[in-house]
């Protein structure tokens, strides 16, 4: 009978030596290689808080290929992806890693400090972020960094940061944004698939990349200047194509070149895409406030 007991014993014991190997760690490093960064995470689950602290750059969690099919985390809180309510960066971390918080699906509230810097690619996509105070020092926010984002209505960009990227906020939920002088440029598809109603670009933004505001159905005016290029700005010849006669677009400067630029975009050409559309109606800067439109400056045959 003895003999019994210390097998089952030694069983046991050895059960629970494995559990305990198999358990995911609830810290760990999160240090980018070669940097000398001390970055450390930490998972507390009575809270459900994830807490990055240290100094330096974070890590990077997700191929740099834009295009690639497989989002999964590789993040070493991996484990706890789908637990994660709240986020919190210590001042001291400089950097937010490619994909390091991507599809923490449960994540609502996040606390940025002043130190970072440069804020990763799709490093917050498929977050459930409602409100994100950005810190002032920023000079990176990469693409897609807050694209999937369905509870974010509305944003303010620092001073520092000089381009919304590439698909930055894709299929968010924002409705409205103020878009600073500071910013230089908006890339491809940025704006696509929001709730914005409305947008003025300011005269210090030099160009507005292909598809910025693609299927933003509820976009009724959007305010540009002539010194500024743009691309093929409201839609493809892929499909989800915008109602343009329901857009006013309201040019600061020459109303005749602004109408070029469209017209150079495509805007004007007898098309499968555009030929239930009417016109985009354009006005000058100083009719605005009347409301008066021209309704010739750039007609679909």
């Amino acid at each position: 009978m003895k003999k019994w007991v210390f097998v089952l014993s030694v069983v046991l014991f050895t059960s629970f030596d494995v559990l305990a190997d198999d358990a995911p760690e609830t810290s760990g490093s999160c240090a980018k290689a070669n940097t000398g960064s001390t970055c450390t995470w930490s998972f507390d689950a009575s809270s459900n808080t994830l807490t990055i602290s240290g100094q330096g750059q974070m890590g990077n969690y997700v191929p740099e290929n834009l295009a690639t099919a497989d989002m999964s985390s590789t993040a070493p809180w991996k484990a706890y992806i789908n637990q994660i309510e709240n986020i919190k960066i210590d001042e001291g971390i400089t950097s937010i890693g490619l994909g390091a918080f991507t599809k923490a699906v449960n994540a609502t509230n996040i606390v940025i400090p002043e130190s970072v810097t440069s804020i990763g690619r799709r490093a917050l996509q498929y977050t459930s972020i409602s409100n994100i105070s950005l810190p002032t020092n920023l000079q990176v926010l990469d693409a897609l960094a807050l694209a999937d984002t369905s509870n974010l209505e509305t944003i303010t960009l620092p001073s520092n940061l000089t381009s919304i990227s590439n698909w930055l906020f894709a299929t968010s939920g924002l409705k409205e944004i103020t878009i600073p002088s500071n910013i230089l440029s908006i890339g491809d598809y940025a704006f696509r698939k929001t709730d914005i109603t409305s947008i003025e670009i300011p005269p210090t933004v030099q160009s507005v990349g292909d598809y910025a505001f693609r299927e933003c159905d509820k976009l009724t005016s959007i305010t540009i200047s002539d010194g500024t290029s743009i691309g093929k700005i409201f839609d493809s010849d892929l499909g989800g194509h915008l109602d343009l006669s329901r857009i006013t677009v309201y040019c600061k400067g020459d109303n005749k070149i602004c109408d070029a630029k469209l017209k150079a975009a495509g805007y004007d050409m007898k098309s499968r895409v555009f030929r239930n559309n009417r016109r985009i109606y354009t006005v000058d800067e100083a009719q605005k406030e009347a409301g008066e439109k021209n309704r010739v400056s750039i007609t679909y045959r």
